[in-house]
């Protein structure tokens, strides 16, 4: 997932914890010293392990896009301002998504797309961030 800016795009800080949505996968994984499945989510497009409850951080890579351009943030935790545009997201895989409640917590750094689409009456708006804390799953897209 890349996010688009705008060719004058600039980083911000959170001023406030920002609230945002982030679309996940359910990983299993079996240990066979105890005989017991254990089940942790997965981020659908780099497949990182995550816990709900823990923050986990990032560095930014921007890059032009050679399509159209604009400035890409290629690297970054990225997530979603609307589940309505989370549940669009998930509803492209094929296999059973999750959506995570996250924050972007307060003085970290983030990006915000410069292209808006418009999904459920909402524009679709996207954060690349450098922080991203779980909070809790909110729905089973299955």
């Amino acid at each position: 997932m890349c996010l688009t800016l705008n060719k004058r795009y600039k980083k911000n800080t959170a001023k406030k914890d920002i609230v945002v949505y982030k679309v996940l996968f359910k990983h299993f994984t079996y240990d066979i010293e105890i005989d017991k499945f254990d089940t942790m989510f997965e981020t659908i497009y780099q497949h990182s392990i995550i816990k709900i409850d823990e923050i986990y951080e990032s560095n930014f890579t921007i890059r032009n896009s050679i399509s159209s351009g604009f400035p890409e943030v290629h690297k970054g935790l990225h997530s979603y301002k609307y589940i309505d545009d989370a549940i669009m997201e998930a509803s492209g895989w094929m296999a059973t998504t999750f959506i995570a409640k996250c924050i972007i917590p307060k003085g970290s750094e983030y990006y915000v797309n410069g292209k808006y689409v418009p999904y459920f009456g909402n524009p679709s708006k996207q954060y690349a961030s450098n922080k991203l804390k779980y909070i809790k799953i909110v729905l089973d897209n299955k």
